[in-house]
Order: structure tokens, then C-alpha cells, then sequence
């Protein structure tokens, strides 16, 4: 918290001494965020530290490890047909058809696990699932559904 000057009002030449952000419960002053409230203890934050901090109060559902030959629910099947993915492979294919990464559209072998969304169904390769939970914290395949 910052020190306020007993400087006239009238002198705005000096921005660190004057109250930017006031508490809305008690209408303390405060010269930056974040910081409890000294008199009410009400948190004060600004919009950019909500979005900063908004996967960690809503986290990403974990993905459902499945082996080759589970992969191919209808669903999973119904959504890869609508997001018109084209694969020109012969490599890990089985009766239905192959397995892709909805992330980054490689093949991924049946020997190999790949990692399905609980609510859309698409199927990530290992690399992708790491990276949507670390790092963009959303799935891809559930915001084409929208």
C-alpha cells in the first residue's frame, strides 16, 4: 500500500501519493492492486488478474486415457466427420478409421494411448493433452462445438 502525502489536492504532479482505486464496501484508498482491504479485508483485484487467474477457478476436465481399439465411439467418430479433418494415411488404421489428434493432426498408433475429452469426445495425442491442461487450460475440440 502506498503512503498518501499530505499534499494539497490541488498538486497532481506527484501520481504515486494519490489514491487510484478505492474499496467499493468501505471506500478505502489504495494506490495499487492487488490487496486486501486494511478496513473491510475485502480483496481488490482488476480485470486483468480475474483473467489471469480464471483457469485456475474453472481447470480443464482431465482427458480419459483409451488404448487403440476403444477410441472409436460414435461420438468421437461424429465429431472428427464434422470438423471435416482429411487424413491421407494408411499408418494406425483398424476397421473404423484412424486415430488423429483433434490438436495437431497427427496419427497416433494404436500401440500408444491417446487421450479423449470427457465432453466432446475428440482424441489428443499425449503432447497435446500436456499442453491444453499446462498451458491454454480449454479444449479445442469443445469450443468448435459452441
Amino acid at each position: 500500500m502506498c503512503h498518501l502525502s499530505n499534499k494539497s489536492t490541488n498538486d497532481k504532479t506527484d501520481t504515486t501519493t494519490n489514491p487510484h482505486y478505492a474499496c467499493p464496501r468501505c471506500h478505502a484508498a489504495y494506490c495499487e492492486l492487488p490487496v486486501e482491504c486494511n478496513v473491510c479485508g475485502l480483496t481488490l483485484v482488476a480485470a486483468p488478474h480475474l483473467a489471469r487467474a480464471y483457469h485456475h477457478l474453472f481447470p480443464l476436465d482431465l482427458f480419459e486415457p483409451v488404448n487403440g481399439h476403444d477410441s472409436f465411439s460414435e461420438t468421437s467418430l461424429d465429431n472428427q466427420e464434422k470438423s471435416k479433418e482429411t487424413i491421407d494415411s494408411t499408418d494406425c488404421t483398424t476397421d473404423h478409421q484412424p486415430r488423429v489428434c483433434f490438436g495437431c493432426n497427427v496419427m497416433i498408433p494404436l500401440k500408444i494411448p491417446g487421450y479423449q475429452c470427457p465432453k466432446c469426445k475428440f482424441i489428443f495425442c499425449h503432447s497435446c493433452d500436456a499442453v491444453l491442461h499446462d498451458s491454454i487450460h480449454s479444449c479445442p475440440g469443445c469450443l468448435t462445438l459452441l
